[in-house]
């Protein structure tokens, strides 16, 4: 089984039908998320310990077994040697994934005002969300490169062949399905997420009536429908971009940059409004301000503009690690723009 899959992602067949079978599944979350935000904070909730803090849990437990058992890591455990080498731009250029992990994190702001200390419990939820996307990736991505060597790493399935040879150490070689159905509780989640939170905050700035009425509407359980639909629709079109790049492994690396440029975006005039609201705006009651007046925003809008540009430079140039998989600079630059 798991060779046929590792085959299949190699020389995928049936894209398009695989592909449309994920984007039923997409409107599925879509219908979900217009239930409400007591619904998908359920689902969000459990996906996320099911699909991600159980399955770090238990990698973390069996790396440490592995290793007691005396195999030897792919790479040194030196610190100097744990410093990527540096080739130039292009060596950088997935480090934009980093930007990518923590994307998103500001949708649940959309919600702050229901909560019952706003300055107290909101911050502390996103130190406690960056510590842990921090830890989760950091530590995930050294046990990946402990485990298997760099000729043999694959955006696609890697962590599962980490999960099937660290399944073997225990004489459970088929763990990494278990993965699989975990992994998948962990999409929903961060799908059900990102279709309520985007379309959630444009649908209050739409109820000041910036947006068409149509997009004002919102459905019985105060959610904006017709702007997630919308949104779910434009995400179909872009997904069947799958055919303009030469294998899948190279599609999910476009999407993941392409999807960083446009929060890059995003962040940019979030942080460009947020200065602006502190000259036209200064004395409007907030739930929540930064510290240190005109100095502490600047810093914190400065530095969060500097670093989405930078964030923006590194998506769209071509990496040199995967230019097998993405094709042509030309087609890469093209397709992100």
């Amino acid at each position: 089984m798991y060779n046929k899959a590792v085959a299949f992602a190699q020389n995928p067949t049936h894209v398009v039908l695989i592909m449309t079978g994920w984007i039923i599944l997409y409107w599925i979350m879509a219908i979900i998320a217009n239930k409400g935000v007591k619904t998908f904070t359920t689902i969000t909730k459990y996906g996320v310990l099911i699909g991600t803090l159980i399955p770090l849990a238990v990698m973390i437990i069996l790396t440490i077994v592995w290793l007691c058992q005396g195999h030897t890591p792919a790479i040194s455990m030196a610190p100097k040697q744990l410093i990527p080498k540096w080739n130039g731009m292009s060596t950088l250029a997935l480090a934009a994934g980093v930007f990518f992990s923590y994307t998103g994190i500001d949708e649940n702001a959309a919600f702050i005002k229901r909560l019952r200390h706003p300055e107290k419990d909101f911050v502390s939820s996103i130190f406690i969300t960056l510590i842990l996307v921090f830890l989760i990736f950091v530590v995930g991505t050294v046990i990946i490169a402990m485990i298997v060597p760099e000729k043999q790493i694959n955006v696609l399935y890697t962590l599962y062949s980490v999960f099937r040879i660290l399944g073997s150490t225990i004489g459970m070689p088929w763990l990494y399905m278990v993965l699989v159905w975990a992994l998948l509780f962990n999409t929903i989640a961060m799908v059900v997420t990102n279709m309520a939170g985007p379309s959630f905050m444009l649908g209050q700035v739409g109820g000041s009536g910036f947006l068409p009425h149509w997009f004002q509407k919102n459905n019985k359980h105060n959610m904006p429908a017709h702007l997630m639909y919308t949104q779910i629709a434009g995400m179909t079109v872009v997904a069947y971009l799958v055919k303009l790049i030469p294998n899948v492994e190279g599609f999910v690396i476009l999407l993941t940059q392409t999807i960083t440029v446009l929060y890059m975006f995003y962040y940019i005039l979030m942080f460009t409004a947020f200065l602006r609201l502190r000259y036209d705006q200064p004395n409007r009651p907030r739930s929540f301000k930064v510290p240190g007046g005109k100095f502490g925003a600047w810093l914190v809008g400065g530095v969060g503009i500097i670093s989405s540009v930078f964030g923006i430079v590194l998506a769209i140039y071509p990496p040199a690690q995967v230019k097998a998989e993405v094709g042509s600079p030309i087609v890469y630059v093209s397709v992100i723009l």
